[in-house]
């Protein structure tokens, strides 16, 4: 049963691990697939409405580890690798791509509700055991706040082999159920070059971007996806950008504001959409020797968070 965290302005619907969702991409612990904000919805879904299949497709806010860089696939002579918050996947004779499907073997998890300084929130933990030299601890929790909600993950790597990979959410936003158009912009915290972004995916012609702004110049025709890949331009050897984990969505018509803000720098950045739905992502990269801990936090805020 999903799990219910509300207070006066918001009301958060928490999926419990494996309760719908049952693919080999998404993490299984936690999965926000509905924030209203004074009884508005603010989250939609990946899909159209008829070409939903809520086991295997994202929806609300649901993070992913390792898109393009998975972790142990490419190890000579190993049968399974680590999917954190997933589960063990089997690989096939294919180069790794995130929309496929794997045989899965899913971990054990779970969760306790608590009270923080009079707010509710929900702990996730999972413990992978140990495969081909892998093992990790994961928690990743979610505390209500008075507009708003925090989550907070720790990675402990339990294993002998090093686990290096990437975080990310998948923020699929769709408040009010309006379709994405020239009302609606994605803010950031850095001047946008697309010379330099890894690919630009906008069959319609319909995509904006002026300084640290992407908006649309009018709602796409039809249900083709856009994106924007890497749009932080360079990186140093670390995989660093410098750049603070921030973005805000504005809708000019409604005056609603939502925002992201993370305690760290991130990776990269993408943005992904649909007519339906909108989706900025920032990534945080970790890597973690045996008995190195990783934490990390991401804020959303609703009409008072800054960027916008």
């Amino acid at each position: 049963m999903s799990l219910k965290l509300q207070n006066k302005n918001m009301h958060l619907t928490v999926e419990t691990p494996g309760e719908v969702y049952r693919g080999c991409r998404f993490d299984w612990n936690g999965s926000i697939i509905s924030a209203q904000y004074h009884g508005k919805e603010l989250l939609g879904e990946e899909r159209t409405r008829f070409h939903r299949n809520p086991a295997a497709a994202g929806r609300g806010m649901m993070n992913e580890f390792g898109a393009k860089r998975p972790i142990g696939y490419d190890d000579a002579g190993t049968t399974w690798f680590p999917k954190i918050g997933t589960g063990w996947l089997k690989k096939d004779n294919k180069p790794y791509y995130f929309t496929n499907t794997y045989e899965m073997d899913p971990l054990e998890y779970t969760y306790t509700c608590f009270d923080f300084e009079g707010q509710p929130g929900v702990a996730f933990c999972c413990t992978s055991g140990e495969r081909e030299g892998y093992s990790y601890r994961y928690q990743k929790t979610i505390t209500l706040e008075e507009s708003g909600f925090v989550t907070r993950y720790e990675l402990t790597n339990l294993g002998d082999k090093v686990l290096s990979s990437d975080e990310y959410v998948h923020n699929f936003l769709a408040p009010g159920g309006r379709h994405m158009n020239h009302d609606i912009s994605l803010h950031f915290a850095w001047q946008l070059n697309p010379p330099v972004f890894d690919e630009y995916v906008d069959h319609e012609n319909v995509i904006r971007i002026s300084e640290n702004k992407v908006y649309l110049s009018k709602e796409p025709s039809r249900d083709t996806a856009f994106f924007l890949g890497v749009i932080t331009g360079s990186v140093d050897t670390d995989g660093n950008s410098g750049i603070p984990a921030q973005w805000c969505y504005r809708d000019e018509k409604t005056g609603l504001t939502i925002s992201e803000t993370g305690n760290f720098q991130i990776e990269k950045a993408d943005v992904w959409g649909m007519r339906h739905v909108i989706s900025p992502e920032l990534f945080y990269a970790f890597t973690l020797a045996k008995g190195q801990t990783a934490s990390w936090e991401r804020r959303i805020s609703v009409n008072g968070g800054s960027g916008c």
